[in-house]
């Protein structure tokens, strides 16, 4: 799996004086980050025989937040967002590959570990609040 497009502004020359450029680039520079984090894990579950504790869950706090739904007891449910400019083709199917590539990882979900797992989910958003 490989990161779709690069957030707007994550890529800011050095000679930029625009402070808000900067901040910019630099948020850019942490959705990028997390976004690699969230597509490493995904890699790992692609994986049918991947050890889950082994998954980097720690890169990125998206990920660490995201821990209890990200695993092979989950259903997984991808948007993408697509952009209809001709500039943005590439990053376009970059995306649309990233979702494509998520398809394919397969989960044992049922109704009952799903349940569960959202009740982790809810505990770890009040715990981190």
């Amino acid at each position: 799996l490989t990161i779709p497009g690069a957030v707007y502004g994550a890529g800011a020359g050095p000679g930029e004086e625009d402070r808000s450029t900067a901040l910019r680039s630099e948020e850019g520079a942490h959705i990028n980050k997390s976004l690699e984090a969230l597509a490493s894990v995904m890699r790992g579950l692609l994986q049918a025989d991947a050890d889950e504790s082994l998954l980097p869950y720690d890169d990125s706090t998206l990920t660490q937040v995201l821990r209890p739904a990200l695993n092979k007891h989950s259903k997984l449910l991808m948007f993408v967002n697509l952009s209809a400019e001709p500039s943005r083709a590439v990053d376009a199917l970059d995306t649309l590959a990233f979702a494509d590539a998520v398809k394919d990882i397969k989960t044992d979900a049922t109704k009952k570990t799903v349940a569960r797992h959202r009740l982790r989910i809810t505990s770890a958003m009040t715990s981190t609040t």
